[in-house]
């Protein structure tokens, strides 16, 4: 099976993880390291797939039981909740 063609990943996912990492030193210098720049690219790449997972996966039901009444009953479930960070893609 084929993975899917996931969009590239943005300087606006890199700056986002730049954040998240809170490395002690500027985007450009962390860029010029070649560790922290795989570093970044690492956890962008995986901030961009979670995006996409996201914006592409379908709501879908759940038999649940109440643990009261015991009656079951089908519910509509969202998908996992993910911050989309409000990126540009």
């Amino acid at each position: 099976m084929k993975p899917p063609d996931l969009p590239p990943v943005t300087d606006a996912h890199r700056r986002s993880a730049f954040e998240l990492l809170r490395l002690p030193c500027s985007y450009e210098a962390a860029m010029k390291n070649d560790i922290t720049r795989r570093v970044i690219e690492a956890c962008a790449a995986q901030q961009r797939t979670r995006i996409y997972n996201a914006q592409h996966s379908q709501p879908r039901t759940v038999r649940r039981q109440n643990p009261v009444t015991g009656a079951w009953r089908t519910q509509i479930v969202q998908p996992d909740a993910v911050d989309l960070l409000d990126l540009e893609t």
